[in-house]
């Protein structure tokens, strides 16, 4: 992921980026600086990533499944893969 920083030293993080850092608008960070690499952290741990966020991550544009259709699916595979 590629970006550019601006004149006033601004970057922008890519969404797919701040979707699997789980970052939303108005997030705190803390850069932290390691030679010549900085990396971005929150500032506090975050729980909001959702298994409903991982089409946005991998930029799937099909239908999105609901929750029920998530579950079923993993019952089916776990029962599958147990041989029942």
């Amino acid at each position: 992921m590629a970006t550019t920083i601006s004149s006033k030293r601004q970057i922008v993080i890519p969404k797919k980026g701040m979707i699997a850092a789980g970052f939303t608008e108005g997030s705190r960070v803390k850069v932290i600086c390691e030679g010549h690499t900085l990396r971005i952290v929150p500032d506090k741990p975050s729980n909001s990533s959702k298994v409903e966020d991982g089409p946005g991550i991998l930029d799937y544009k099909g239908r999105k499944a609901t929750q029920a259709e998530i579950k079923a699916a993993i019952v089916s595979g776990a029962t599958e893969s147990l041989g029942k």
